[in-house]
């Protein structure tokens, strides 16, 4: 017969194994490959600081904060669903160093040999900052107490505005993308806090106005996804004629192009609003247009008469190279041809003719140094051709990869590199182990072709 401690003893191992089989017991290590991730957030107006806490199940020492956001923005330091009790975040400072915001974190998990009581938390500490302070910072680093980077987040840049004619503060930030009352409202009252007006009628043309900060996506991080997502609004909100963007800066640079007309555009992109790009603050540089044989610049002042090129009557296609120097100029007759204007000098450069070809479209690459033609033949078939900037071929054949029963058609340089755009399609109706047709990148220098279909990713 047992002892009353040998039973004891049992009961109590039977009662702890339970325990531990059910989950209300759990060891800090056991658990350590299903604990959730440390993200890091900074957070700049009432709108994201509600949708977040919808979010995010905070506890109430986080919950229960709400600052002023026209003077204030809100660091935030998350460590994810844990399963047991012990897991502790703390922010233990936050230093500023030139263009960046180091976020000291101190994260506690329960000890090795420890055991906690299995209920799920969900550690997170944050801490209001002044906002004046950030106001030339670009990116907030968290760090644990080795130094190791456990997050980086980008600070939206603030921006300068001059007051035009007929703005309001809600006008201008409908401008920007923003759409629902809230946002529109903290908008309005960080201008007011940060310019330091009276009220939101307080303004008035000419007035230079110190805005919440966009966040702009640098170039070397777009995406071919997110390249793509650009063009789209582009041709939606500038021109169907928009045949390609680029990076200057902050700025946007839009090309137009079509058979009268040509330009140049510069614009902005917000991505504040739950990263979607938004056009902001759209200008026109320069344009050309086109009129029978003549083609005008702004003014109206004739540029050129394309009948001085024999062969042309009449000009079909304009489209001007991103730097503003060179105006490729598509023109029909009893040839069809092409020339190149260059503007700072005034004159024509070389012609180069098709004898049963019409140019369809002209795209240019964004260092302005080639072009590539989209010509439409006999039987319906179209072809691309590339040449550098003085018109002279550069001899990439893309043809040589299709068949004659291929049509290529659509082409584009992407915002960033190098890369040439394009689709491919049979003439008749494909079969269906047909891999040739589709979207297609092209980088030249580097002899590359990729099916977009098969997951290209060169940027």
């Amino acid at each position: 017969m047992r002892s009353v401690a040998g039973k004891m003893a049992l009961v109590v191992g039977i009662v702890f194994s339970l325990l531990l089989s059910w989950g209300l017991l759990a060891s800090a290590d056991g658990w350590s490959a299903e604990s959730g991730t440390f993200r890091g957030y900074y957070i700049t107006t009432k709108t994201q600081w509600d949708k977040l806490k919808s979010q995010l199940p905070l506890p109430n020492s986080a919950r229960s904060l709400n600052p002023n956001f026209g003077e204030s923005s809100l660091i935030l330091a998350y460590w994810g669903q844990k399963p047991s009790a012990g897991y502790q975040v703390t922010i233990e400072g936050v230093e500023v160093q030139g263009s960046q915001a180091l976020v000291q974190v101190r994260l506690v998990a329960p000890a090795k040999d420890a055991f906690a009581a299995a209920v799920i938390t969900y550690p997170a500490d944050a801490k209001v900052v002044e906002a004046a302070k950030f106001t030339m910072v670009h990116q907030v680093i968290f760090q644990d107490a080795e130094g190791q980077v456990l997050n980086e987040v980008s600070i939206p840049v603030s921006r300068e505005y001059t007051v035009r004619i007929g703005d309001t503060l809600w006008k201008i930030a409908r401008a920007r993308g923003l759409s629902t009352e809230g946002e529109i409202m903290d908008f309005v009252h960080q201008v007011i806090v940060r310019n330091r007006l009276a009220n939101a009628e307080a303004i008035v043309p000419g007035q230079k106005l110190q805005l919440p900060g966009i966040t702009v996506l640098p170039a070397r991080d777009l995406a071919l996804e997110q390249e793509t997502q650009i063009y789209k609004l582009l041709l939606e909100k500038v021109s169907p004629n928009v045949v390609g963007f680029g990076y200057q800066g902050e700025a946007l640079s839009i090309q137009e192009a079509a058979p009268s007309y040509t330009g140049l555009r510069r614009a902005t992109l917000n991505y504040v609003v739950e990263d979607r790009p938004v056009l902001m603050d759209l200008q026109t540089e320069t344009g050309y247009t086109a009129a029978g044989p003549w083609v005008k610049d702004q003014a109206g002042v004739v540029l050129c008469d394309i009948r001085d090129v024999e062969g042309a009557n009449v000009v079909n296609y304009l489209s001007l190279s991103p730097d503003g120097r060179s105006l490729v100029i598509g023109a029909r007759g009893y040839e069809n041809l092409f020339a190149v204007w260059a503007i700072d000098q005034r004159k024509l450069g070389p012609v180069v003719r098709y004898s049963d070809e019409i140019i369809t479209k002209v795209v240019w690459d964004q260092g302005s140094n080639y072009f590539t033609v989209e010509l439409a033949g006999a039987w319906g078939r179209s072809r691309l051709v590339t040449y550098s900037k003085d018109g002279t071929s550069t001899n990439w054949n893309l043809e040589e990869n299709w068949p004659r029963g291929y049509n290529l058609a659509n082409p584009r340089w992407l915002g960033v590199g190098t890369y040439l755009s394009f689709e491919a399609g049979a003439l008749g109706i494909p079969v269906s182990t047909d891999k040739l047709s589709g979207h297609w990148i092209f980088d030249p220098i580097k002899g590359d072709l990729r099916s977009v279909e098969e997951g290209a990713s060169l940027l």
